[in-house]
């Protein structure tokens, strides 16, 4: 049972949380969201972008509701959860069995986790599985998929039939308000199974003729079953390989921008220090010039001392001289 709907940094919403396990009335102005919210439950029973009311003259349900790198929607039931982001321009579901724990996407300050962090934390638990088709979703959703049925929402053998009656009744923009649209709805539904199951003999018998000749090439195309199954293997093994490419990619843009941010900061640091630098230089040219006056300055009071201590020799002398000659 479908527990409630999650949608992060998606449409017009930064964080959006509906409680899906009781009956629910929207109620707001034009514009609050309504729609938007209804329309994203549409998608996860659907799988397909169209058809679900878009008007023409507006962005389309990948471009508005996975505008951003970090725009996310999640799907959370009773054991298991849906969480979908885009992708090379597609919208990649990875449906995980294990309880949903919101920490492992927004943290406790508040702060949404990487993308890798994310995808890592959903592919954690051994039954786990990424979908990027139409088909391959729905028949997970809808117990086609022997392999994966602990996802299923209901078992739906012809879920094209019934696609096609909840998108008449489902679709906002021609809502279906009153028991008379229902029973139109219903009845357009059911004319179209019967077309489908309506026998032509002329045409069944060329169908026959046209399977048995279709047979033959089915047994040439039986003897490349193994290759096949090799090329399968290696189209999920390059699937994964993609995943960790880009997951490499996100981590080398996020090195990245840390290693410009440190050689902004070094080149800044490197202005400072050559200006510290010049101003040193400056100084030491200065104090050069004022160790050169002093020392000239010394040389000549120096110079001046011999000179006065030459002097007072001479006059010591002198006054020896008389005291020896009165003597």
């Amino acid at each position: 049972m479908i527990k409630k709907l999650i949608m992060i940094n998606s449409a017009n919403f930064n964080y959006l949380e509906v409680d899906l396990q009781k009956d629910l009335f929207f109620l707001g102005d034009n514009g609050s969201g309504k729609t938007t919210a209804i329309r994203a439950v549409h998608y996860l029973f659907s799988g397909d972008v169209r058809n679900l009311g878009i008007p023409s003259d507006k962005d389309g349900f990948k471009e508005y509701y996975f505008k951003y790198a970090n725009s996310y929607m999640i799907f959370v039931f009773e054991d298991f959860f849906i969480f979908m982001y885009k992708a090379g321009g597609e919208i990649v579901k990875i449906f995980s069995k294990q309880k949903f724990d919101i920490s492992r996407v927004i943290n406790q300050e508040s702060i949404l986790n990487e993308l890798s962090d994310i995808r890592r934390y959903a592919k954690e638990p051994n039954l786990h599985k990424t979908v990027r088709s139409l088909n391959e979703y729905r028949e997970i959703i809808y117990g086609n998929n022997k392999k994966f049925l602990d996802f299923k929402f209901t078992h739906i053998k012809n879920s094209e039939t019934f696609l096609g009656l909840f998108n008449e009744i489902f679709n906002i923009d021609k809502s279906i308000i009153d028991a008379k649209s229902i029973k139109r709805a219903i009845q357009t539904t059911l004319d179209y199974e019967k077309r489908v199951i309506d026998f032509n003999h002329e045409d069944y018998l060329q169908k026959i003729y046209g399977f048995k000749n279709e047979y033959k090439f089915f047994r040439e195309f039986e003897k490349q079953k193994q290759t096949i199954d090799d090329a399968y293997e290696i189209k999920e093994s390059l699937l994964c390989q993609e995943d960790k490419i880009i997951e490499l990619k996100e981590f080398i843009l996020y090195r990245a921008s840390l290693e410009r941010e440190e050689l902004s900061k070094m080149g800044q640091l490197s202005i400072e220090i050559e200006k510290k630098l010049t101003k040193t230089k400056e100084l030491y040219k200065r104090s050069g010039k004022i160790l050169e006056k002093c020392a000239k300055s010394f040389r000549e009071k120096r110079d001046s001392l011999i000179l006065e201590i030459k002097e007072v020799e001479r006059l010591q002398r002198e006054v020896l001289t008389r005291c020896t000659f009165r003597e």
